[in-house]
């Protein structure tokens, strides 16, 4: 287990009793992984919807389809680092 004090975490602000955040020692990549497509799943969401997609005679965004995967990610993101460092 490697401590890591809340204020050099690349997870998530200081904690507000100025405790740290223990990362296991794989989590730390696993969790970089992650939080990367959870940042690209949304850039190419906000950059999709500008695309107009006909899908069944209805015209819809096209980041409509991308956006609830970020759901599911932000959701991995919690579960694997916990909710302190998330």
């Amino acid at each position: 287990m490697i401590h890591h004090p809340g204020w050099l975490s690349v997870f998530g602000p200081a904690l507000p009793n100025g405790g740290g955040v223990t990362i296991r020692e794989g989590e730390k990549e696993i969790g970089m992984v992650i939080v990367s497509l959870y940042i690209a799943a949304q850039i190419i969401s906000d950059v999709a919807s500008l695309k107009i997609a006909l899908i069944a005679g209805f015209s819809i965004d096209a980041g409509t389809f991308i956006y609830p995967l970020t759901f599911t990610i932000r959701d991995l993101v919690h579960k694997r680092l916990g909710k302190e460092a998330a």
